[in-house]
């Protein structure tokens, strides 16, 4: 008997190609569903990187829209060059290599100028240098008939013995220059033997464009845009010949700018430019001294580069869940398809084929299905991207750069890249499940069929590793940090774990129901066996039954229902942080800062907008005896104001109103009687014991709008000094002009501030009320006896104080502290002494508390200064120390980002205020920055500022509105949130209709046997109806309440992978996940319809089954 020839591999690979190729068309829909699985797979992860690139061109179109285009011309200063043309030339030629090297295909056009000293100008008929003469400098440019038009006369042309020249004609009315006039030009280093005769022949005026091409342009050349020294244009031969014979030191001034053009330009080649630009720079540094250049270019292409890689970070998660849940649809799909084609597997293993044919046989038919997918994927990702300029925002940033309507896309090498390792994912998620089918035979199978069965040991293994990973993956979110890193040394990267841990840990979760899921059904089966309903009975019992069918499309809905109930909430959450944000960067409604905050009356604002503006005055402190700890932001604020405008708002994210409340200690009251009019005469009574310089004493007032003022009484002189103490009286004027005024800032008692809040009176506001009485300026020590205190007002006289009754104390030195002076109540008098400390103010105020000022920390304050609630801590505000007491801490507050800004500690600002004026510390100097935070918004009282001519918008007014709309407007912030919605809807559509489209049509073709019998044995349309609809109601109410579960529970871990601001920080405040109930039952209402659909679709299949088609087809 003759031997079969072996197959060539050749034809055995051709047989397995045409075998599948007949699988697949016998099985049309089958293999429809997975195609469109792979198709889906290789198409969303190809377009990752097209949107990214895209995002990116965009943002970058956005950026460059936004910015200056002279401020990125690229500009070259270089000074003290040689006079003579192959030393210009060289630098010249130099820096022009470097920058076309540089940046070629950014560059448009080139300038070059040169520019000489200053010249003094004669007539003959002048005596050399006079007094009065003009001066004035000579300029070639190469663009001058670019940039400037002849009115009157000629270009300058080379001309033997003398230079011609053209002026500005402005320049000419105001010297009073004309075509044809001739003068002499000596350069102001040299002598008269160097002079030049220049004539005039022509008037020029500047053209259009002067910042992008002209040295006219003030920032380029500012010396040039002066109006004192003539400008006198000429040639470059001009220059370089005549001038430099007769001026032989010259020395040139050259100057270069390269007109740049990025609108053509995609942000990979302007990264590239700017690394580029950055290594020019630094070879021009090195091969020229002191060139300069001048541009913001390379800032604003390394800004946008370093923002957009942290935004790349969202869009990277976002693309990971979306292929995530393709992904496992198509494992799933596979699955349930693998399990509906096991028979046809068995069939084959029965006829003789080997496992590994088998097996070969299912990897053909998957890269035959994947195949289309890889090669068309990019393609289809390409035009789905494009089609997002329809999208809000993408198309409203698309109308304002100019392009559009499609977004611009492009097709990088990686798409591809992607495509093949998607392909490869999807042909896995194909091939693998087939795998245990290709181990089983007729007989095994039909067992199997029959009796399910159950591993025990195998699912606590499987269930153990799950579990294990979940926790890893909770630990990674909750404590492994940002999925950028930034080293301290080296170049910033992406923690790829991180970027992938949120879909991962969404999966793993969506595995853990799944594994939830069998020992439910079967639980649920033994609840509804007493109930006497038949499709009770039989549905339950099916879910009981096989519940690994049911369950993947539970895991799929589960996975479907987390992303809904995110990307329903994500549009809320996002508004909601946007105004958050806006509060946090303002404070308030408006926030005024210096100068307005000065400017403008916060007692008008308040009767103006009928709403209340709180002071704050912003100084610089630290730790007493610590500062090398660092840096403190003391914010003394209206506490009780800012409080109930917090309260107001029921903002969540910083402290408690009551908090804030809680350090407003009520001011001590100041116990003098107040002086109700201003015009009288101070007297006081006192003796000199000692003295040993001259010392002014006068008193300090408290007026009626919050001020406090110096009065100087009289100045005690040495000779006043006597053995028997005899008393003296000693008188000054209480006028509308006080000696000194006192701000926070410090102003030393021997001047007068006179602009320290120009919207109000500079004079004292009556009536005002004594504080204390102060001798100025103290260097060595003393002795006095004080009497009484009195003021004469229209022949009326008014006790102010009486420093024997018992309520007069020294003022301390140091705030809180007790009085280094001496002060005591004798027979003699109330006797104060005081030591030879060197001080401002010091004397004798009425007794006040010295306890701690309570304070609130930060939790960096509390870490930096190793503090804890309840102890008393010195802080050294400018060179004075304070006690204060720890009453509390805060995470957040209005305006503070512990990212940015140093540690901040809260306290009252009346109570400091009256602390520190009470003490010494009144005199010193404090670095204070004045904000003013109105809760009524600009609108209301708009007109205050118009009438203290102040601007409606400024660097010293924000306001809520403009801060919104400057956190919307960022590119890469829209494209990286708009990302995220609209992505991880998709990942719901994707993942919840082709779930319920596979469950339905698996179960439909699995299960027509089963029906066909039921309705020959009496069931009827409906019972079977309701059988179908019950199954599938308990997979869809478990999958879509575990959905809402996971959602709800973990969308706040999620989001803050999400968030993080466009230069790679925290967003502050944090986001607060807010569940949107009513988008959510929107979008689960859609899901319900899609459910609908299905059973719809379903029943029309049943009204066609019949026992013996149905029978047939089996076989």
């Amino acid at each position: 008997m003759a031997q079969r020839q072996p197959t060539s591999r050749g034809e055995t690979a051709r047989e397995l190609g045409l075998l599948a190729i007949r699988r697949i068309t016998s099985a049309p829909r089958l293999s429809a569903v997975l195609l469109i699985g792979a198709l889906l797979a290789v198409g969303l992860a190809s377009s990752a990187p097209v949107f990214i690139e895209a995002v990116r061109d965009l943002g970058l179109r956005q950026t460059l829209a936004d910015s200056d285009p002279a401020s990125l011309d690229l500009r070259f200063v270089q000074t003290k060059v040689t006079a003579d043309a192959e030393s210009v030339e060289s630098v010249e030629s130099l820096i022009r290599d470097e920058a076309v090297s540089a940046a070629e295909s950014l560059l448009v056009g080139r300038m070059t100028a040169i520019r000489t000293g200053g010249y003094v100008l004669r007539t003959e008929d002048q005596e050399f240098d006079p007094p009065d003469a003009d001066h004035a400098t000579f300029l070639a440019q190469s663009d001058m008939e670019e940039t400037s038009e002849i009115v009157d006369g000629r270009s300058p042309a080379p001309a033997d013995g003398l230079l011609e020249v053209a002026v500005e004609a402005a320049q000419a009315r105001s010297f009073g220059l004309a075509i044809g006039d001739e003068l002499l030009a000596q350069p102001f280093w040299l002598g008269l033997e160097h002079e030049t005769r220049v004539r005039v022949v022509g008037l020029l005026q500047p053209s259009s464009e002067v910042r992008r091409w002209s040295t006219l342009d003030p920032v380029y050349m500012p010396i040039a845009a002066l109006n004192t020294e003539l400008r006198f244009w000429t040639t470059r031969d001009g220059i370089l010949g005549i001038l430099a014979d007769q001026s032989p030191t010259l020395r040139l001034t050259m100057l270069q700018r390269f007109r740049t053009d990025l609108t053509g330009a995609s942000a990979a080649d302007a990264s590239a430019a700017a690394d580029s630009l950055e290594r020019m720079t630094r070879r021009i540094a090195q091969s020229i001294d002191g060139v300069q250049q001048e541009t913001e270019l390379v800032d604003t292409l390394v800004g946008f580069s370093r923002r957009f890689q942290f935004a790349q970070s969202t869009l990277l998660m976002i693309v990971l869940q979306l292929v995530g849940a393709v992904l496992v649809y198509a494992v799933v799909a596979a699955a349930m398809l693998a399990e509906q084609r096991t028979e046809d597997t068995a069939w084959l293993r029965s006829r003789g084929a080997r496992q590994r044919d088998v097996a070969l046989l299912h990897i053909v038919e998957a890269a035959i299905l994947t195949a289309p997918a890889v090669a068309f994927g990019p393609l289809i990702g390409m035009g789905l991207v494009s089609l997002l300029g329809f999208v809000p925002p993408f198309d409203e940033t698309l109308a304002a750069t100019g392009a559009g309507p499609f977004l611009p896309v492009s097709l990088p090498l990686e798409s591809w890249y992607l495509a093949i390792g998607a392909g490869a994912l999807a042909l896995l998620a194909q091939a693998v499940p087939t795998y245990r089918a290709t181990r089983q035979t007729m007989v095994t199978t039909r067992r199997e069929r029959g009796r399910p069965p159950s591993s025990w040991t195998q699912r606590a293994l499987i269930d153990a590793a799950v579990a294990a990973l979940g926790a890893l993956l909770i630990f990674e979110l909750q404590w492994a940090g940002d999925p950028i890193e930034t080293p301290l040394v080296g170049e910033t990267r992406f923690d790829w774990l991180a970027v992938a841990t949120p879909t991962v840990l969404l999966f793993v979760v969506g595995l853990i129901v799944l594994r939830l899921f069998p020992p439910l059904m079967r639980l649920l089966a033994r609840f509804a066996s007493p109930w006497r309903s038949l499709t009770l009975l039989l549905g339950t019992w099916y879910l009981g039954r096989t519940p690994t069918h049911y369950a993947r499309t539970v895991l799929l809905l589960t996975i479907a229902g987390a992303l809904a109930v995110f990307a329903a909430s994500f549009r809320t959450t996002l508004d909601t942080s946007y105004d958050d944000r806006a509060l946090h960067a303002v404070g308030a409604s408006v926030r005024l800062t210096e100068p307005f905050s000065e400017a403008i009356p916060y007692e008008e604002i308040e009767r103006e907008s009928g709403g209340s503006a709180a002071q704050i005055k912003r100084i610089v402190g630290a730790f007493d005896g610590d500062e090398d700890s660092g840096r403190l932001q003391i914010a003394a604020l209206d506490s009780e104001v800012v409080a109930d405008q917090l309260a107001d708002r029921q903002i969540s994210w910083t402290l408690p109103p009551s908090d804030l409340r809680e350090i407003a200690v009520p001011v001590n009251e100041v116990q003098g009687t107040l002086i109700a009019d201003i015009g009288g005469r101070l007297e006081l009574d006192l003796a000199v014991v000692r003295l040993e310089q001259e010392t002014a004493i006068g008193i300090k007032v408290l007026d009626a709008v919050g001020r406090y003022w110096w009065y100087t009484i009289d100045t005690l002189s040495p000779d006043q000094v006597n053995e028997e103490a005899e008393w003296i009286t000693i008188s000054g004027r209480l006028t509308e002009e006080p000696a000194a005024y006192l701000p926070l800032e410090g102003a030393r008692i021997v001047q007068r501030q006179t602009r320290f809040r120009p919207a109000v009176s500079e004079r004292p506001v009556a009536p005002v009320t004594l504080v204390s009485l102060d001798l100025a300026l103290t260097r060595a020590a003393g002795e006095i006896l004080l009497g009484n205190l009195s003021y004469v007002m229209r022949g009326e006289r008014q006790l102010l104080a009486d420093f024997s009754s018992g309520r007069w104390e020294a003022t301390p030195l140091e705030v809180g502290e007790e009085p280094l002076d001496f002060f005591a109540v004798s027979d003699a008098g109330a006797r104060y002494r005081w030591n030879a400390i060197p001080s401002s103010l010091r004397g004798v105020r009425y007794i006040a508390e010295r306890t701690p000022l309570p304070a609130l920390f930060s939790a960096e304050a509390i870490q930096q200064g190793r503090l804890n609630v309840g102890e008393t801590v010195r802080l050294r505000i400018g060179p004075s120390p304070m006690k204060f007491l720890v009453s509390g801490h805060f995470e957040t507050f209005p305006s503070y980002d512990p990212q940015r800004d140093d540690p901040l500690v809260l306290i009252d600002r009346a109570a400091f205020v009256d602390r520190l004026y009470g003490s010494a510390a009144a005199g010193v100097a404090l670095a204070v920055s004045d904000e003013l935070w109105a809760s009524a918004p600009l609108e209301r009282w708009a007109d205050l500022l118009v009438e203290y001519d102040t601007p409606l918008e400024g660097d010293g007014i924000a306001t809520i509105d403009s801060a919104r709309e400057e956190l919307a407007a960022d590119p890469l912030i829209v494209a990286s949130w708009n990302g995220v919605f609209i992505g991880a809807l998709a990942a719901v559509a994707i993942a919840s209709a082709f779930g319920l489209v596979v469950l339905t049509a698996v179960t439909a073709q699995a299960r027509t046997v089963e029906f066909a019998v039921c309705q020959s044995v009496g069931m009827s349309m409906r019972q079977i109806l309701g059988l179908i609809a019950l199954e599938q109601l308990i997979v869809i109410a478990i999958g879509l309440g575990a959905g809402l579960i996971v959602g709800t529970q973990s969308g706040a871990i999620l989001l803050d992978f999400f968030a993080l601001t466009p230069d790679g920080r925290d967003v502050v405040p944090p986001l607060a996940f807010i569940v949107d109930w009513p988008v959510v039952g929107m979008l689960f209402g859609a899901l319900s319809a899609l459910f609908a659909l299905n059973l719809g679709a379903f029943l029309w299949f049943l009204r066609r089954i019949e026992l013996h088609g149905a029978l047939r087809l089996a076989a």
